[in-house]
């Protein structure tokens, strides 16, 4: 438009931010930004009450019922592009009882058909007896806690353990969820 003033960058980076229409390293760095710049984040404070209004104005529109499949289906149509990559839906596979309190939802197999990577699942207090490693099994503690050896694991600990070694018995106090990988010996 001719004679249209534009706004300063750093207010139209606020406006940006405050619509959600940055990709996520944007949004990370205005973060950061923000938690340094007291006047950028008076600025985007600025921008949220001027246009928080809007967002309670319009209405509430449901998408419609069909919505999601058709993501789907466009999703899955672009996975013919990479035929190298396997794409295992989370949803696709079922939890199956491992041990009491225990219970995996296996993601691959081995050329064998043993599992090679699962996710498990431990209700609070489950315990996970001592048992033998024919092959290197790494595990991702994502969610809860696991003790082991005297020593509480969390949330993006990380173990590696050895073939041919002995885990001893394992157990969490609050439940958890574990990705475990087996590698070959």
């Amino acid at each position: 438009m001719p004679g249209a003033v534009k706004p300063p960058t750093a207010d139209l980076e606020a406006v940006l931010y405050v619509l959600g229409a940055l990709d996520a390293p944007e949004r990370i760095d205005m973060d950061r930004r923000r938690g340094r710049d007291a006047g950028l984040d008076r600025t985007i404070e600025t921008w949220e009450a001027r246009l928080l209004p809007l967002a309670l104005a319009s209405p509430d529109v449901a998408p419609p019922a069909s919505l999601w499949d058709r993501i789907e289906t466009s999703l899955d149509a672009g996975t013919t592009a990479a035929p190298d990559l396997r794409v295992i839906r989370f949803a696709s596979r079922d939890w199956e009882p491992w041990a009491p309190g225990l219970e995996v939802k296996i993601l691959t197999r081995d050329r064998g058909g043993d599992p090679a990577s699962f996710l498990m699942r431990m209700q609070a207090g489950a315990v996970l007896s001592e048992h033998l490693h024919d092959r290197v099994e790494e595990c991702l503690i994502i969610e809860g806690d696991l003790v082991h050896e005297g020593q509480t694991l969390g949330p993006g600990d990380f173990t590696v353990a050895a073939a041919g070694g002995t885990h001893s018995e394992m157990v969490t106090r609050t439940g958890g969820l574990l990705y475990i990988r087996y590698l070959s010996a």
